[in-house]
């Protein structure tokens, strides 16, 4: 990483719903995220993600690189699930 931290997290939803997801990871910024970097090379982002966005509503938790999904709240579904980060 070359002395610097990472700002953001950006990554592609992983219900499908083509929304590009933008997590500041700088604590002086509310809310922010935590990223920690696993041995086996992948990564944990802390505290869960929890889109109420139109055509998504995805809730979860990035564990290893990869998605746990959090149960569905009322009147909210999601497009399509997916297992993993790309």
């Amino acid at each position: 990483m070359g002395g610097t931290s990472p700002k953001w997290l950006k990554f592609s939803c992983p219900c499908g719903c083509g929304a590009i997801h933008s997590l500041p990871l700088m604590s002086n910024r509310r809310p922010h995220w935590q990223v920690t970097y696993e041995n086996n090379g992948t990564i944990s982002v802390y505290p869960s993600v929890d889109v109420a966005a139109p055509g998504c509503g995805a809730h979860f938790w990035i564990k290893r690189s990869k998605v746990v999904w959090a149960e569905l709240k009322p009147n909210r579904s999601i497009r399509k699930k997916k297992s993993g980060l790309r």
